[in-house]
């Protein structure tokens, strides 16, 4: 198969360097200094939740001061 006019050797290489680039990066990223796995996703969760809320009670008074 060829991607762009590389040669298949070529687009493996890259295929392969890639992928040990991404286990590298998905490595520092989801393991602290003290060995344990981080919570990214369970933050981001918790993080837009916390969001939601809080344009929920801005959404909710703002409506009721247009009422007003």
């Amino acid at each position: 198969m060829q991607l762009f006019g590389q040669s298949e050797a070529q687009s493996r290489t890259f295929g392969e360097v890639s992928r040990v680039l991404h286990l590298a990066v998905n490595d520092a990223r989801t393991w602290s200094a003290n060995g344990h796995h981080s919570h990214g996703l369970k933050w981001m969760f918790m993080y837009k939740q916390g969001r939601k809320v809080k344009f929920q009670i801005w959404s909710t008074i703002m409506h009721t001061a247009v009422k007003l």
